[in-house]
């Protein structure tokens, strides 16, 4: 059984949400983690960072499994170039089936009982994380529901706590409702440029509004991602002694050291 299902979810597009999965992903393996990444964002960026845009077309989605009940998961999951890593990829098909599973009652348990039939074939993944949509629908839903643990990434813009409340009313329904384990694991600031008063005026204002849920880690504006982008790497990959590939180390101990209550 997977130990730990987490999800990184935001409303908000442009928060450096699948690069911190790539990243966390990245180091959690390095660390001899085994992990497996999920791609439940139409958009399929982490399908094509780890992959490659032209490779993608040869690989099957996720989308496949949410119209087949009866496929094995199991044979979609994709090795990466990276010891201990895979991933789940989508195709941008997955945009238009998720209008088809939103009419199904049950698709709201879709994700969990694909994940559940992962661990029937292979129950040794350490990690699952889940790189979801800039939205609030079914497919963030269905993450919520088959996950234990929710990472939310804040950028330092002017309008990153616009839709906080929607987000964290999203989260209380579905743990009310449909998944009673759910918690949100951590809040991470990201693209931090601390030369900028502003940047340090909404860091300031997340604290004071989520309190010790913030990780005192925070990652910086850099061109590092685009180049780990280019390489299907995390950004240790490509520097492990550069600043970013430090944060995100030091973001991936403070997870750990959560999850273990250290």
């Amino acid at each position: 059984m997977t130990k730990n299902i987490i999800t990184f979810g935001s409303q908000k597009g442009g928060v450096g949400k699948t690069t911190l999965t790539l990243n966390i992903g990245y180091e959690l393996s390095k660390m001899g983690h085994k992990v497996i990444l999920i791609d439940l964002d139409p958009q399929a960026s982490l399908s094509k960072n780890l992959l490659g845009e032209n490779e993608l077309a040869k690989y099957k989605g996720i989308e496949e499994l949410f119209l087949n009940d009866k496929l094995n998961p199991y044979d979609f999951i994709v090795e990466t170039k990276i010891k201990n890593l895979h991933i789940l990829p989508c195709h941008n098909e997955l945009s238009s089936v998720s209008a088809k599973i939103l009419l199904d009652s049950t698709s709201f348990f879709a994700l969990k009982d694909i994940i559940g039939k992962i661990d029937d074939a292979d129950g040794r993944s350490d990690f699952c994380l889940i790189d979801t949509p800039p939205s609030l629908g079914i497919l963030t839903l269905n993450s919520f529901i088959a996950s234990q643990k929710l990472i939310v990434p804040i950028s330092p813009a002017i309008y990153s706590m616009l839709g906080v409340n929607d987000l964290l009313q999203s989260v209380e329904k579905a743990k009310k409702n449909l998944n009673p384990n759910l918690e949100i694991l951590g809040v991470c600031l990201t693209m931090m440029d601390r030369r900028a008063n502003l940047y340090l005026q909404i860091e300031k204002e997340v604290r004071e509004f989520f309190s010790d849920k913030v990780f005192e880690t925070t990652t910086s504006r850099t061109v590092k991602n685009e180049i780990a982008i280019v390489e299907g790497v995390g950004v240790s990959g490509i520097d492990e002694t550069c600043k970013l590939a430090c944060e995100y180390k030091s973001l991936t101990l403070e997870i750990l050291a959560r999850l273990t209550g250290v």
